[in-house]
């Protein structure tokens, strides 16, 4: 999904986050150097707000393994 929204160029998060409505006289001082230093990089949304508006998932819990399994690897 992240791999996806960076070819994207975070087009979900603008479907909302627009950049002309972002006013950096709104904004803190830190986030107006982030988000132009951002922008000069090529940054995208997803580049460094992954996993603030939505949660990461938690890694997959490995499968259990199968007796079957068990018994042929003697």
């Amino acid at each position: 999904v992240w791999a996806g929204m960076r070819e994207t160029n975070s087009r979900e998060c603008r479907n909302c986050h627009r950049y002309d409505s972002m006013d950096y006289m709104e904004q803190g001082r830190r986030a107006v150097n982030q988000h132009t230093a951002g922008f000069d990089q090529g940054k995208t949304c997803i580049d460094c707000h992954k996993g603030i508006a939505h949660k990461e998932p938690e890694e997959p819990a490995q499968p259990a393994e199968r007796p079957a399994e068990k018994a042929a690897v003697k």
